[in-house]
């Protein structure tokens, strides 16, 4: 049902598991200087106290915690959705991308590569991957995710990274 703002002894008990993901996203364009993550951090480990196999409240804990600069928690956290559930596209990207921040990206290529699989179609993920590759001296294997992400990032790249081609 939908999400009250206000507390009532019933909701003390209980939470939505979207609670976190609607907190964490609700202030993003509005307040992004009051940014609401501690509270979306809190109500992700209500809802995971209730279910600890809920995979998606796992990956968006893990974005909560990573935009609050909490990386080691949000890398517990997007390994333990991954735990849950493999084939997350969404986690593995997530916690690719923290790896790359971590200059650890034998292992981020590893995970874009899952989650190229499970979202061939993103670009995005295509354009990270591609980049990670890249900074692993892959020019070729990087090239190829550029083609597959999209021409137009091709002619992108071209121009932020002159010396990969």
């Amino acid at each position: 049902g939908p999400i009250s703002s206000h507390s009532s002894k019933s909701q003390s008990t209980t939470v939505h598991p979207r609670t976190g993901y609607i907190l964490f996203y609700a202030d993003r364009g509005q307040h992004p200087r009051r940014p609401l993550y501690p509270q979306a951090i809190a109500a992700y480990e209500k809802a995971l106290a209730l279910d600890k196999g809920f995979f998606d409240a796992w990956n968006m804990l893990g974005e909560a915690r990573a935009a609050s600069d909490d990386m080691a928690g949000a890398e517990t956290a997007f390994r333990t959705a991954l735990r849950y559930h493999p084939d997350l596209s969404e986690a593995q990207g997530n916690l690719a991308h923290l790896l790359v921040a971590s200059k650890r990206l034998p292992e981020a290529a590893w995970y874009f590569e899952k989650a190229v699989r499970g979202r061939p179609d993103d670009a995005e993920v295509r354009e990270n991957y591609g980049v990670t590759l890249s900074g692993l001296g892959k020019s070729d294997e990087a090239l190829v995710q550029f083609l597959e992400a999209d021409f137009g990032l091709v002619m992108l790249k071209l121009i932020r990274y002159p010396t990969l081609f």
